[in-house]
């Protein structure tokens, strides 16, 4: 492979509070994410959500990070399915999170990027400014657990919004619409998702930070997702 970098679409995924859950309780912490993780590769094996982009979906974890990587086509739409399609896996994969009491935090974006080889066969590196900016939008701009878009896809968010995959929120940051993943025809009947528990994990989580008397930026995040959820359902409620 030519040590070189493309145009790829970027995410970046951060689970929150790893460290925590890990104390509370790693084996069954471990499970949960093992679960979620062996959905994300066999939606991959299916070419599940978005037909056969998936055959070019690049996939890393490692820690408590997940990275997910398409090179971008020249053809603009294509370019579309594959945003799409990457903002599909991100809405399906916070959704199966949120159920295992896992959040989650990330960041989207479109630039140059670099996967290859060091020793083996294994696309074991990975480089590049798109990453970079991912990282970063997830770090410092995201704040809360939500997965937000760059300026870079700007270009495709009347769309994306039309079709209620995203989100503009009251900071006008846009984000991944996640529970839309309820409406995704390729996914739902395999993947459903279950809102009523996610609803459960979020109480159970505000009184595990209450018991440990953690600060008030825990509960803030939390707040974020109840009041997402809350809108949703009576948004839902209107149709």
């Amino acid at each position: 492979m030519s040590q070189k970098c493309s145009k790829y679409i970027v995410a970046y995924l951060d689970i929150l509070g790893a460290k925590n859950k890990i104390e509370k309780d790693e084996e069954n912490f471990l499970k949960n994410l093992n679960s979620v993780l062996k959905s994300t590769y066999e939606m991959k094996k299916e070419k599940m959500l978005i037909g056969t982009i998936f055959q070019n979906l690049e996939l890393k974890v490692f820690s408590d990070n997940l990275v997910f990587a398409l090179e971008f086509s020249e053809d603009k739409a294509k370019q579309r399915e594959e945003i799409k399609g990457i903002i599909n896996l991100c809405a399906l994969l916070q959704c199966k999170f949120l159920e295992e009491q896992i959040f989650v935090r990330g960041g989207i974006t479109i630039g140059n990027f670099y996967i290859g080889n060091i020793k083996n066969n294994d696309k074991n590196f990975i480089y590049g400014k798109a990453l970079v900016e991912a990282y970063n939008l997830e770090a410092n701009i995201a704040i809360y657990p939500r997965i937000i878009l760059s300026e870079r896809v700007k270009d495709y968010y009347s769309c994306l919004e039309e079709e209620n995959r995203i989100k503009k929120d009251t900071d006008s940051i846009y984000f991944v619409n996640f529970l839309n993943a309820n409406k995704i025809k390729e996914t739902i009947e395999k993947y459903p998702t279950n809102i009523k528990k996610m609803e459960q994990n979020i109480i159970s989580e505000f009184k595990y930070i209450e018991s440990k008397k953690r600060n008030e930026k825990e509960k803030q995040k939390l707040n974020w997702l109840k009041n997402y959820i809350v809108v949703y359902k009576k948004e839902i409620s209107e149709e």
